[in-house]
């Protein structure tokens, strides 16, 4: 048998190690073959792994941690930090499995021109599940965690689908602030929208409160539906405008449906005796 190149034989009669005539390099006979390189590897040119497709995977190791960066074959995941990927990119603090050591978990983009993160969801526009395939970010905190699903969330942000689907009252594709979690049902979960200023400090100047969903402005605790702590101003007052037929009796008592009464006379048929009452319009308290 004529061999061309240079070649290696292993203890079973194949090849460990074959440069072949046209330059290419091979290492072991069959794709479980293990290949060790002490010392630095450099590659000025494309790299590929398992060209096969198999189901092998991935893995780096760091000083502390045996997966710091891991590619499941099987899943179509990729880990950092973890040897066991919930979903398409899962990172983990590196240091999380080592007792009294840990890191915080970062993600820090960095550009001489824009940084941006974009969230495209049901990208053919044609899903089989309509509309509920809907960008979104969920926050946890206190020991709340979601390996898969989203029930354990604390509070999102997020597009809505069809109208009324996450919480009473949304509306078709619109965007939201939520504060919820879907296993507590019917628990307090205060919403807050807060700044800084120069006279006012940095304060809650938005509360939504977790009782009764009563908004405060300028106030954390909000009694009523509406309470705002302070001077208001507007330019233009508008209200509800109601209408009122007076009758033809020769009294009537002002309702108060409105807060603005456009008032009916024509239907008023007493006779002025000398200037005194044709009709008496009776006005509630607190009118």
């Amino acid at each position: 048998m004529s061999y061309g190149g240079f070649r290696v034989p292993n203890d079973s009669g194949g090849m460990a190690f074959q440069v072949k005539p046209d330059g290419s390099i091979k290492i072991g006979d069959t794709y479980d073959d293990v290949a060790q390189i002490t010392g630095t590897l450099s590659v000025n040119g494309p790299a590929v792994f398992n060209e096969a497709s198999i189901d092998a995977d991935f893995r780096v190791e760091s000083n502390h941690n045996t997966h710091m960066l891991y590619i499941d074959a099987g899943s179509n995941r990729i880990g950092i930090g973890n040897n066991s990927p919930q979903c398409v990119i899962d990172i983990t603090d590196p240091y999380d499995a080592i007792s009294g050591h840990e890191k915080d978990a970062i993600i820090r983009l960095k550009s001489k021109k824009e940084v941006g993160i974009k969230l495209i969801a049901d990208s053919s526009n044609n899903n089989t599940s309509g509309e509920d395939n809907n960008p979104f970010v969920d926050f946890y905190q206190d020991g709340q965690s979601d390996a898969s699903g989203r029930n354990q969330r604390n509070a999102s942000i997020a597009m809505e689908g069809n109208a009324g689907s996450t919480f009473t009252n949304s509306l078709d594709n619109v965007f939201f602030m939520d504060a919820h979690v879907p296993n507590s049902l019917n628990s307090s979960r205060p919403l807050q929208l807060a700044n800084d200023s120069i006279n006012g400090g940095h304060a809650a100047r938005i509360t939504l409160e977790g009782t009764n969903g009563h908004v405060g402005i300028h106030t954390a605790t909000p009694s009523t539906e509406l309470q705002i702590i302070g001077t208001t101003k507007s330019d233009h007052y508008a209200t509800e405008v109601g209408t009122q037929d007076l009758g033809t009796g020769t009294s009537s008592t002002l309702s108060i449906d409105g807060g603005i009464m456009l008032l009916d006379a024509d239907s008023i048929n007493g006779v002025d005796m000398g200037g005194f009452e044709v009709h008496t319009l009776n006005i509630p308290n607190g009118s």
